[in-house]
């Protein structure tokens, strides 16, 4: 998905970090609601008992925006209903 928000990036570069982040979260989950596909979405924040489907993501250097240096980084660590994918990750934090 990374690859696409920066393929997104180059198709549009008129297009600001913070729309890009928005067509591939907030807008993703408001076409499934819309879809009638509510049994996949959580409340879209954390809350108890959500599917906590998470991604972490590393950011590039330098001193710009937080969601453009995201745009740069590489996706370190995904979780699917609470779980880790990559356990790794997560000894490698400790």
């Amino acid at each position: 998905m990374l690859d696409e928000m920066r393929a997104a990036r180059t198709a549009g570069p008129d297009l600001d970090a913070e729309t890009i982040w928005q067509m591939a979260t907030v807008n993703a989950r408001r076409w499934l609601a819309a879809a009638g596909h509510p049994g996949l979405l959580g409340s879209g924040t954390l809350k108890e008992g959500d599917p906590a489907d998470l991604v972490a993501v590393s950011l590039a250097e330098g001193d710009g925006p937080l969601l453009e240096r995201a745009l740069g980084g590489e996706v370190i660590g995904t979780w699917i209903d609470g779980r880790a994918l990559q356990p790794e990750m997560l000894e490698d934090a400790q």
